[in-house]
């Protein structure tokens, strides 16, 4: 009689039992307001805050052919620039005595101070930073990582100023 019991209480427990066990293995919600949460950062983008969509910036005043400040007999660097919409497109190549790179892409524009615009490139090869001063007709170009887009001895860095047309 006691091992009847028994085996009822289990059959009556064991339901119970899996019923816990089952909602507790299921998602548990995520709490928005919980303070300290860590944030997940995909990209160099998630730094800045991203503009509204309704902003609308000009940027036509950056349009043009850019020589590197140190272009001298031996080294040239080009920066072109081209507006596209919202954000801006580039083609960017050095050379030197034996060594050549090209990049060319979008930037994508992130922050947008008073005093300069800040885009990035974001390319496996060669992630780049952009800075457009505003109060002059320059961009200052990063190395945001290693960059295979050109040979060891070569470097898209450096400030690129504004032909004049």
């Amino acid at each position: 009689m006691l091992k009847i019991r028994t085996i009822n209480s289990i059959l009556i427990i064991l339901p119970i039992l899996l019923t816990g066990l089952v909602a507790s293995c299921g998602e548990k919600k995520k709490d928005e307001k919980s303070a300290g949460s860590a944030v997940e950062i995909d990209s160099t983008k998630d730094f800045y805050e991203q503009p509204d969509n309704k902003t609308v910036y000009d940027y036509q005043r950056f349009a043009g052919i850019y020589d590197h400040e140190s272009t001298t007999k031996g080294f040239t660097a080009v920066l072109v620039i081209t507006e596209n919409g919202n954000d801006l497109s580039f083609e960017l190549s050095v050379a030197q005595a034996g060594c050549k790179g090209e990049a060319k892409g979008n930037m994508v524009m992130v922050s947008h101070e008073k005093t300069y615009y800040v885009g990035f490139y974001e390319a496996d090869e060669c992630p780049l930073q952009f800075t457009l001063m505003l109060t002059e007709t320059k961009i200052d170009i990063k190395e945001v990582n290693l960059c295979r887009m050109h040979e060891a001895n070569c470097a898209f860095e450096g400030a690129y100023i504004k032909r004049k047309s």
